[in-house]
């Protein structure tokens, strides 16, 4: 016998429960959703902050599957960062919205032939169907992006063409006959006009950006696990979302310049030397004054870096500036000398530098790149730099022959060339590596 709900909130408790139950890799975002009540709000919306907005009153018409399903579907706006993508796309919120649901729910259908859905009769034909925005309903093939479900709504809107199954646009306006989630939508982490639910939720209530990301990678680590059992009933739009959250594990660019900085500083032929000019450590075992033998102390002399910055103007700047404080700071723990070049298609300053205020304040640039200039003006300094790091975006063109040091090439900015030259060594400085 089924349990009797005596309350909304509980209601709430066990659609929360359900939906874990049914896609139990949603489970850490389901049960991190920060619910705030509203009454009359007449559906379920989320904002990009992991706040749920629910209405008490729907307690009474809706099933605890209902709920689970509308559960699944308003998570996954919010994993998908459908605000975000909206604003970089410059999207209109109403069709934005009906994309996003279309991308989330053929996923939610694919994972589990049993999924108790929720339904509606088609006014034209009385067959029952999933209530909802699916991609068949808006004629598209499943499995695609919301950017792609979008651009065919946008394109529908503008010509006023009759859409699959029912109705017509007027004239950059919204199709009056598309189905939605309710009149407030999916709320406005759903990229919906964030001024609809503006007063309803407490300033500062939800999650901060880097408590979704977490959430997000858990989800995302959750579906990976899934898929590596091969059970064949996890959606392919969903694995694609997760390796494309966790991407392809990288070492961290920090620790890969940190070694091939030190492993060039290191390596110097003949770089050792005994010196007399200051005692051994091991002059004490064998005592000091006359009679008593010398031993020399080994030293090492400070081998000569310089550093090459392209200033062109498709450097980034917040990338530019990372790069150089992790450079100086590798360089400064090693006790090395820098020599700065800043360069574009010309040099246009070389000098010893002390920090890296004083090397920003030496960029100038901004015009096309060519970087043997200073690669030459670098070799032929004196004393000679044995060390070379060249901080560019890698479309540099001919980067000339290979110069007697040891090169690293850190390469940065949304241009990236990954492999600037065939000579040194490369580190990639991702693209939000300065955010």
């Amino acid at each position: 016998m089924a349990a009797v709900l005596k309350s909304p909130n509980e209601w709430f408790a066990a659609g929360r429960i359900k939906a874990c139950f049914l896609m139990p890799y949603f489970s850490s975002a389901v049960m991190g959703l920060v619910p705030y009540a509203v009454e009359g709000y007449g559906t379920l919306g989320v904002t990009a902050r992991a706040v749920l907005i629910w209405d008490p009153e729907l307690a009474k018409t809706w099933t605890v599957e209902n709920l689970a399903w509308v559960l699944l579907h308003e998570v996954g706006h919010y994993l998908r960062e459908h605000a975000a993508r909206r604003e970089r796309a410059a999207a209109e919120p109403y069709l934005w919205n009906l994309a996003g649901d279309a991308e989330i729910n053929d996923d939610l259908i694919a994972a589990n032939a049993k999924f108790p859905l929720m339904e509606e009769v088609d006014e034209d034909t009385g067959d029952r169907q999933v209530s909802g925005i699916t991609p068949e309903k808006i004629g598209c093939a499943n499995g695609k992006l919301c950017e792609e479900y979008y651009e065919h709504l946008r394109k529908q809107v503008q010509q006023g063409g009759k859409k699959k199954g029912k109705g017509s646009g007027g004239k950059g306006e919204p199709d009056p006959t598309l189905p939605t989630a309710g009149g407030k939508g999916c709320g406005s982490g759903s990229g919906r006009d964030p001024n609809e639910t503006e007063g309803l939720v407490p300033a500062g209530l939800g999650k901060s950006s880097a408590e979704v990301k977490r959430v997000q990678r858990e989800v995302a680590e959750a579906v990976r696990k899934e898929a590596a059992k091969g059970r064949g009933t996890l959606p392919a739009g969903l694995k694609r979302w997760a390796e494309e959250v966790l991407g392809t594990p990288q070492i961290p660019w920090q620790q890969k310049l940190a070694r091939l900085v030190r492993n060039a500083v290191a390596f110097r032929p003949g770089a050792g030397d005994y010196r007399y000019d200051r005692p051994s450590r091991r002059q004490g075992a064998f005592g000091y004054g006359a009679g008593s033998p010398v031993f020399p102390a080994m030293r090492m002399p400070v081998p000569s870096v310089a550093v090459v910055v392209d200033t062109s103007g498709s450097m980034g700047g917040d990338e530019l500036k990372t790069a150089l404080e992790e450079c100086k700071g590798i360089l400064a723990a090693v006790g090395a000398a820098i020599t700065f070049i800043a360069c574009d298609a010309a040099v246009h300053s070389a000098r010893k530098v002390r920090n890296v205020k004083e090397a920003c304040a030496l960029l100038k640039g901004g015009g096309g790149t060519d970087m043997r200039p200073a690669i030459e003006l670098a070799m032929a300094g004196r004393p000679r730099p044995e060390v070379l790091v060249i901080v560019t975006d890698g479309q540099i063109g001919d980067a000339g022959p290979k110069p007697a040091a040891n090169v690293v090439w850190v390469v940065t900015g949304k241009y990236g060339n990954a492999k600037p030259a065939p000579w040194g060594e490369v580190v990639v400085i991702a693209s939000s590596a300065a955010a």
